[in-house]
C-alpha cells in the first residue's frame, strides 16, 4: 500500500529510499555551501546588530533598575518611588514603561511604550513561518531564527527609521525613506551595492537633513573551493581589509551611525537607567572583549571588531570609561 511522506505518496521500500537520498545530497550541497562562504562577508543580522545592542542593553538595565511584571507577551517596569520619567511624575508602582509584542500570522511586532504612556518605538519581523521567538528571548535582544524577509524599525509617529527587505536574493536596507545599500546574494558569489541619498526625518526635537553625496560603489566577493577574490567597482581584485574599510566608511560610519543616533534619541523617553555590574565593576568591559576576542580569532564581522576599538577609545578620552591600570611597567 503507498504511503506518505513529506507531503508526497510513495511506494514503500526504494521510493522512499531514492527519496532520503536526495533529500541528503541536497542537505550535503547545503552545508558545503555554508562551510565555503567566506566568514567576513556582512549579512542582514550583523547589520541589525550595529544599532540593536542599544535596545538589549536598555531592556537589560530597566530590570536591573526597575521592578518588572511579566505576563507570556508584555513585560511592564515600575517603581517603589516616585520616579521623575522623562518629564513626567510617576507615582510609586505606576507603570514607567512597557515592552508588548503582537503576534499575528508569520510577523511579530515589538511595541516599546515610554514614560508618557505612548509607543515610543516599533520593531517589526516579518518571516516566510511562523514566528515563535519568546518574550524572554526578545529581552536578551534575540530576533527570530529561520528566514526573515523584512525587518522594520519605526519612531513612535509611524515614520520608517530603518527598513530591510530580502526578496529572491537580494536584501535591500532603506534608511528612513532612501536606499542606501543592496546585497545581490548567489551561491557563491555576493555583491554589495551602496549608494548615496539625501533624507528629512522629523519627530520633534529629534528632527534632521542630510545628504550623503558619493558615486554609487559596488563590491563583489566571489568564492570556490577555498579561493576567494575581491572585486572593486573598477573589477580591480582588493583585499579583505580593503573591503572592510569600505564598507565601514559607505555604511557603518555613515548610516548606521545616524540610525544608532536616532534609536538612542528614541531610548531617552523611557526611565533613566545604569548599568549594574553583577560580579564587579569590570564585568560588562570583560563580557564585550571576551565577545570581540572570539570574533577576532574567528575571524568574523572584523568591522565589529574595529568598531569596538575604536568605541573604547573615545570612551576613555571623554572620560565615559575610567580605568586604573595597575600592571607592572615592565
Amino acid at each position: 500500500m503507498p504511503v506518505k511522506q513529506f507531503g508526497i505518496t510513495h511506494k514503500p521500500m526504494h521510493s522512499l529510499k531514492n527519496s532520503l537520498i536526495v533529500l541528503l545530497v541536497l542537505f550535503m550541497s547545503t552545508l558545503r555551501s555554508e562551510e565555503s562562504r567566506p566568514n567576513f562577508l556582512i549579512d542582514e543580522r550583523a547589520i541589525l546588530d550595529e544599532f540593536r545592542g542599544q535596545l538589549r542593553s536598555k531592556l537589560e538595565e530597566l530590570s536591573q533598575n526597575y521592578i518588572a511584571y511579566r505576563s507570556s507577551d508584555s513585560i511592564v517596569w515600575s517603581s517603589t518611588e516616585q520616579v521623575n520619567c522623562a518629564g513626567f511624575t510617576r507615582q510609586a508602582r505606576e507603570p514607567l514603561s512597557a515592552v508588548v509584542l503582537n503576534r499575528g500570522d508569520k510577523i511579530l511586532v515589538a511595541e516599546w511604550r515610554g514614560c508618557s504612556g505612548k509607543t515610543i518605538l516599533r520593531e517589526t519581523f516579518i518571516a516566510n513561518q511562523e514566528i515563535k521567538l519568546s518574550l524572554k528571548d526578545y529581552l536578551l535582544g534575540q530576533i527570530p531564527s529561520g528566514e526573515l524577509k523584512r525587518y522594520q524599525l519605526q519612531d513612535g509617529q509611524g515614520q520608517n527609521v530603518f527598513d530591510w527587505r530580502g526578496v529572491e536574493g537580494v536584501a535591500t536596507f532603506t534608511f528612513v525613506t532612501a536606499k542606501f545599500l543592496e546585497i545581490y546574494k548567489e551561491e557563491h558569489r555576493w555583491q554589495y551595492r551602496a549608494q548615496g541619498y539625501s533624507v528629512d526625518y522629523r519627530n520633534g526635537d529629534n528632527s534632521f537633513s542630510t545628504g550623503i553625496n558619493f558615486p554609487p560603489t559596488h563590491y563583489t566577493v566571489e568564492w570556490e573551493s577555498g579561493d576567494v577574490r575581491i572585486l572593486n567597482s573598477s573589477y580591480r581584485r582588493v583585499s579583505v581589509n580593503s573591503f572592510l574599510t569600505a564598507y565601514t566608511h559607505m555604511v557603518q560610519n555613515l548610516t548606521l551611525n545616524m540610525v544608532s543616533g536616532i534609536v538612542k534619541t528614541i531610548l531617552t523617553g523611557l526611565p533613566i537607567t545604569e548599568f549594574v555590574a553583577s560580579g564587579g565593576q569590570n564585568s560588562r568591559l570583560l563580557d564585550e572583549m571576551r565577545l570581540t576576542y572570539t570574533r577576532l580569532l574567528n575571524n568574523l564581522e572584523l568591522n565589529l571588531v574595529r568598531q569596538y576599538i575604536q568605541d573604547l577609545i573615545k570612551a576613555i578620552e571623554s572620560g565615559l570609561l575610567k580605568i586604573t591600570d595597575n600592571r607592572p611597567e615592565n
